[in-house]
């Protein structure tokens, strides 16, 4: 009997082709486009004629990853015809770039990444500069990664264009993608002015950066791995840019955060716009992660306003972390959408109300829809739990419904005052441990089922991922409190 697919229309057939041949799905590594599009090609008569006559579909498919054989290549690449090229891989440049240099006026996506321990090697690649020198005419998205290998982790990545380099010509009217590293691209001349994602990688003060991006109108994304470079005699005076289609800023750094607040500080509200903001600094980086104790008070604004634009209150599941080290939030927003601001500075941040400052930005919103908080407080970070913005944030869940923790957050929130430890997670019925349990953390676990049972909020349920501690001989298991065990999940009384 037929198979129903191959009764489908033709043009219907094509586009289902289409689809399929897209580099960028994230089974690509795996299942790359160019096989399943060659794979499809055998499966009968007409589909092998249709792909063959259709040289759009092979041009969409230049993954050099999976294209070493030099007839297969060959092959493939003459199956594309005059059709504009997606190309991407990691392959040998002396592979690449020659065939490049022969497509340049067809490449409309382009996706490398070439790594190296030397940066002399990029420096001294003549081939690689004059190509992309030449203007991009058909060129949509730009993505070439010239990454260098570092022992230091938190120095930037090295510029290794030439000093005189003008990338594209200034000239790729079409294009809307860029993201490079190790390139001195001038983002604010004409061939960026359609730009929908930006992504850079190279050090950059803030005055200049904001000048650029307040030209960029069409901007949706934007993506910083680079350390953003303050410049003291121009910082304070900084103006506010407008830029209403940019949707998400992502910004990665491990130095000096106060750049990256100021630049965030310069950009007008937008509603719906969403920020992921992490850094993480270990005790041997030359700055920290600021530069002084003023700054935290202007990052608790900023986590304010970007946490008031994302709507984080309409967040269905939230992630807080609070040690000495690290202040971590996330919250998974509607439409698949993250929040995510996190600060790692190591041994431990600098000033004792840093924690409390930053809890300080979330006074406004009351999180209704959130079911699921995981929430982890350190030993030692240097809050209490009669903190006013700590108890403000706990009492800001009144549909949660599982309490992800630990024995020693649960020990931190048996120090609330009583009334508002009662009036805390009202509808809250079960709490999940992730980790095991060791004897010594069975008490504060114990106390505080104990704690909300007395005052009339019971817990229903306590789910520990993996236990040392239960056995029908510990004298100190949950016989008092337990009714009945179901695999990791504990029914209490």
């Amino acid at each position: 009997m037929e198979t129903h697919i191959f009764k489908l229309d033709r043009d219907v057939v094509w586009n289902v082709f289409l689809i399929n041949a897209d580099m960028e799905c994230a089974t690509e590594y795996k299942v790359p486009a160019v096989h399943t599009l060659r794979h499809t090609s055998q499966v009968c008569s007409a589909w092998r004629d249709l792909i063959l006559s259709s040289p759009s579909l092979w041009a969409r498919v230049i993954n050099f990853n999976f294209l070493r054989g030099k007839d297969w290549r060959k092959e493939v690449l003459n199956r594309t015809w005059r059709s504009p090229l997606s190309v991407r891989g990691d392959t040998a440049q002396e592979v690449i770039i020659p065939f490049l240099v022969d497509n340049w006026s067809r490449i409309r996506y382009l996706n490398l990444s070439f790594p190296t321990s030397a940066p002399e090697k990029f420096r001294q690649d003549t081939d690689l500069w004059h190509l992309l020198a030449r203007p991009a005419t058909v060129l949509e998205s730009f993505q070439l990664s010239l990454h260098i290998h570092k022992i230091k982790f938190w120095e930037p990545h090295p510029i290794v264009s030439p000093p005189d380099f003008t990338i594209f010509d200034n000239r790729a009217p079409l294009l809307k993608h860029f993201s490079t590293s190790g390139i001195n691209s001038d983002i604010g001349a004409d061939w960026s002015l359609q730009l929908r994602h930006l992504a850079l990688n190279i050090p950059i003060p803030v005055h200049k950066l904001l000048e650029a991006l307040s030209h960029l109108r069409l901007l949706e994304t934007f993506v910083s791995h680079a350390i953003i470079r303050g410049d003291a005699e121009r910082s304070r005076n900084l103006p506010k840019i407008s830029l209403p289609r940019l949707k998400n800023i992502q910004i990665y750094s491990t130095m000096d955060i106060t750049p990256n607040m100021i630049f965030l500080a310069q950009i007008e509200p937008v509603h719906g716009r969403v920020l992921n903001f992490e850094t993480d600094t270990k005790p041997n980086s030359p700055d920290g992660y600021i530069s002084d104790l003023r700054p935290i008070s202007v990052t608790s604004k900023v986590l304010s306003m970007y946490s008031s634009q994302a709507d984080l209150g309409a967040s269905t599941q939230l992630t807080l972390q609070l040690y000495e080290f690290v202040f971590g939030l996330s919250g998974f927003l509607p439409a698949r959408r993250q929040f995510r601001f996190s600060l790692g500075f190591h041994p431990r941040f600098r000033g004792d109300d840093t924690l409390s400052q930053l809890l300080s930005a979330l006074y406004s919103p009351i999180f209704h829809h959130i079911r699921k908080l995981y929430l982890y407080v350190g030993e030692g970070c240097g809050l209490s739990p009669i903190d006013p913005n700590f108890i403000n944030c706990i009492a800001s869940f009144p549909s949660l419904d599982i309490l992800y923790t630990d024995p020693t957050t649960l020990n931190f929130l048996l120090g609330l005052p009583e009334d508002v430890l009662e009036s805390s997670f009202p509808v809250m019925r079960e709490i999940q441990m992730m980790e095991s349990l060791t004897m010594s953390e069975i008490a504060p676990v114990r106390a505080f089922i104990h704690t909300r049972s007395v005052l009339g909020v019971p817990i229903s349920i306590l789910t520990v991922n993996k236990t040392e501690w239960w056995n029908s001989e510990n004298p100190e298991s949950f016989d008092e409190l337990v009714a009945a065990r179901f695999g990791n999940r504990y029914a209490c009384r």
